[in-house]
């Protein structure tokens, strides 16, 4: 079982991981064996201020800064 993704962890977009935003102002995230759709407004921002900072360097904790403790939440069960 995979460790549980936490505000100490450093996570990296593969390369194998696509990103696409949508015209509807949603998100696509694909890879060779998944593909997610995130829908809503939110999807743009989630792109920009979580899934682009994913460098493998930047401590989740540092990405999610200044968030509520429920929207860090909702950011680590989508990533999850």
């Amino acid at each position: 079982m995979p460790a549980a993704i936490g505000l100490d962890s450093i996570l990296e977009i593969g390369p194998g991981v696509r990103l696409a935003p949508l015209g509807d102002g949603g998100l696509s995230v694909s890879t060779d064996v998944l593909h997610v759709r995130l829908e809503g407004g939110s999807a743009g921002v989630f792109l920009e201020r979580v899934l682009r900072r994913l460098d493998g360097r930047t401590p989740l904790a540092e990405v999610l800064d200044n968030w509520s403790e429920s929207a860090q939440s909702e950011a680590i069960a989508l990533l999850e």
